[in-house]
């Protein structure tokens, strides 16, 4: 038996997410995961960090469009006016530019 390339994990790693087709549900988990983490800063005043996840109630990502169904309209009318700061701190967390939009309802 004959070694032909040493790896390291992040690429063999890389490499099973690519080949199972996984990567399209990694980047909407993270894209949800920055949206909690921004909401948290924004609204850590009003609410514990408990709280934060049931301010959204459904989250949807598709071609570039982040989708968010917020619980309170009062929260709902301060975000409105907030959205592309949102999205721009989003995409840095991303380190990448996905989110091209955001829909709030």
């Amino acid at each position: 038996m004959r070694r032909e390339k040493s790896r390291t994990v992040a690429e063999v790693l890389h490499e099973y997410i690519k080949e199972e087709n996984l990567e399209s549900g990694l980047l909407c988990a993270r894209i949800f995961e920055a949206w909690d983490q921004v909401l948290l800063d924004i609204t850590s005043s009003y609410y514990t960090p408990e709280e934060i996840p049931g301010l959204t109630l459904n989250k949807f990502f598709r071609d570039g469009v982040l989708s968010c169904k917020i619980a309170s309209s009062v929260l709902r009318s301060q975000l409105f006016f907030q959205l592309e700061s949102i999205r721009k701190r989003i995409n840095t967390m991303l380190q990448e530019e996905r989110v091209l939009k955001i829909t709030i309802y």
